[in-house]
């Protein structure tokens, strides 16, 4: 650490000329507060410095002497503080630090129920979430750590209650079960680098750090079967899916050919699944067209959710302004415009390895451009790979158009319509002002018919 850092921490230390002692002294705190070895202070020390008049050194003199005197004194306190704790009955019976020992039998958990834990809900969120504490996350998740923590504490006391002990509750084998947790943080560490020097500060005994930390470990656990439980959701609902029957054979088809139509209605899951099936297959250099910006956004949002790359970069999205695209991107989805720009700086699009253009019937100037340039490059390059997606519209007029290119079509899937007719009276609809009153009927049928406890979303067209 640089001589200027130590002036940071300490400005009023005499480093001038000094004897051995107020050497060593100096070094000492620097060992304590910085981690510098004392060797290393004490040469810092020796370094050569502006000289001072008299009058400025006894100045610095008597304020270093005041801050080593309030040094000492913080280090008798936190000494007290030690020996108070080790000189308990339960550390006397084993002869050592209950501070070294408290993990040793940790699979043993005492949760103290009454302590008043909201006194130290600010250490507490430091040791949990603070720059190398065992939770990283927002304010949120810090909110939702302190309720799944009052309701352990709430369990754990009922458990007391029913074995008779008012005042512990006693967890057998509680971190016995955690497999995938760090088991080596010592949290008495973490504790006392948290706490610092302050003396004011109410300090947390042994089995209350205890319980932090298996309330951490269950907390992580708790969090992980959540994820497990969402993507386990996932992987069914993508299985439900009427493409995935049909995964095999656009896989079969795209190897053998060099462009192949994809056709299926809405909702069936070509515009998700199919990039994903090309890069579990070993594709690379995949560029998706969309007709619109915000589709280009949200579906590159959804398959890096769905690929588990959400804080990656192998799926990416590149609109005119913005691209999240880097030199590991796999797969970019992009608008049909960027991709015509592209081409004019590279007439065969060498960077790319597959062209899959979805939502070709809509038919627009943009997207008839591109179907004419990818039929050129065909013959140009034999090694690219075009996948053209529609709407069962004018399959017909694709396949001809690419001389009889393969087509897989996939069924969509059909959900039950209930038709509630709410008509409008006359007198309403003569009105020139806007009346709520049928919407409203109808979100109060919906709320009478689906339990308060489900949520969901209403879609209203006006016109």
């Amino acid at each position: 650490m640089s001589l200027v850092t130590n002036f940071e921490f300490y400005p009023s230390l005499h480093f001038g000329e000094s004897d051995d002692n107020e050497s060593r002294e100096i070094g000492a705190v620097a060992e304590t507060h910085l981690g510098l070895p004392a060797v290393e202070v004490k040469l810092s020390c020796e370094m050569s410095l502006p000289k001072h008049g008299s009058s400025s050194r006894r100045r610095h003199r008597e304020s270093s002497q005041d801050d080593r005197s309030r040094i000492r004194h913080r280090k008798d306190k936190r000494r007290e503080s030690t020996d108070r704790v080790a000189g308990s009955p339960s550390a006397q019976a084993t002869g050592e630090n209950i501070w070294d020992g408290i993990l040793s039998s940790f699979d043993d958990v005492r949760v103290p129920i009454r302590f008043d834990w909201d006194a130290h809900k600010r250490n507490i969120m430091k040791i949990m979430f603070g720059r190398g504490g065992i939770i990283e996350g927002d304010n949120r998740l810090r909110d939702d750590f302190w309720s799944f923590f009052k309701k352990l504490l709430e369990n754990c006391g009922r458990l007391a209650e029913r074995n008779g002990n008012a005042r512990n509750c006693v967890i057998k084998n509680a971190t016995s079960r955690f497999h995938l947790t760090p088991r080596n943080f010592n949290i008495v560490h973490r504790y006392q680098f948290v706490r610092g020097d302050d003396e004011y500060s109410l300090e947390i005994p042994p089995d209350g750090l205890k319980t932090l930390h298996y309330a951490a470990l269950c907390y992580v656990d708790f969090l992980e079967k959540q994820e497990f439980q969402k993507y386990q959701k996932l992987r069914a609902a993508q299985a439900n899916l009427p493409i995935s029957n049909y995964r095999g054979k656009i896989l079969e088809l795209i190897q053998a050919n060099s462009i192949v139509i994809v056709s299926g209605d809405t909702g069936c899951g070509k515009s998700t699944q199919v990039p994903q099936y090309l890069l579990k297959a070993g594709f690379e250099n995949v560029c998706c067209t969309q007709p619109r910006r915000i589709a280009c956004i949200s579906l590159s949002k959804r398959v890096a959710f769905e690929t588990l790359n959400e804080y990656g970069s192998q799926v990416a999205y590149q609109i005119r302004f913005e691209k999240t695209t880097t030199s590991q991107t796999k797969i970019v989805f992009m608008t049909e415009g960027l991709l015509l720009r592209q081409i004019g700086s590279d007439s065969v699009l060498d960077k790319y390895n597959v062209i899959v253009l979805d939502e070709v019937h809509e038919r627009h100037l943009h997207s008839d451009f591109l179907l004419g340039i990818v039929r050129s490059l065909i013959s140009q390059r034999p090694d690219l790979r075009i996948v053209l997606m529609s709407a069962t519209i004018n399959i017909e007029l694709f396949a001809r158009y690419f001389d009889n290119a393969p087509v897989v079509q996939v069924p969509g899937r059909l959900f039950p319509i209930q038709v509630n007719y709410k008509p409008i009276s006359h007198e309403a609809r003569s009105s020139s002002r806007f009346n709520p009153a049928p919407y409203v009927r109808i979100l109060e049928m919906i709320d009478n018919k689906y339990p308060s406890s489900e949520r969901g979303d209403v879609l209203i067209f006006l016109r």
